[in-house]
């Protein structure tokens, strides 16, 4: 009996806990949309690391996004 009921606290105890770290996807959406664009804004300004992380160049970029 004791053992069922500890069992029991320590399910409900993981409940609340995955509970307590769950974000909606539109708040999560949003902070990943702000952080991606705070990064493209530093890499913009930096040409090298702008070509090495999408393999082309920013007017490429822009072209290719206007598609």
């Amino acid at each position: 009996m004791i053992i069922a009921c500890g069992l029991c606290l320590l399910s409900e105890e993981r409940k609340l806990a995955k509970l307590k770290y769950w974000i909606h996807n539109v708040i999560g959406a949003n902070e990943e949309k702000e952080r991606f664009q705070a990064m493209f804004g530093r890499l913009k300004c930096n040409r090298q690391k702008y070509f090495k992380y999408f393999r082309m160049g920013i007017s490429k970029f822009e072209n290719v996004k206007e598609l």
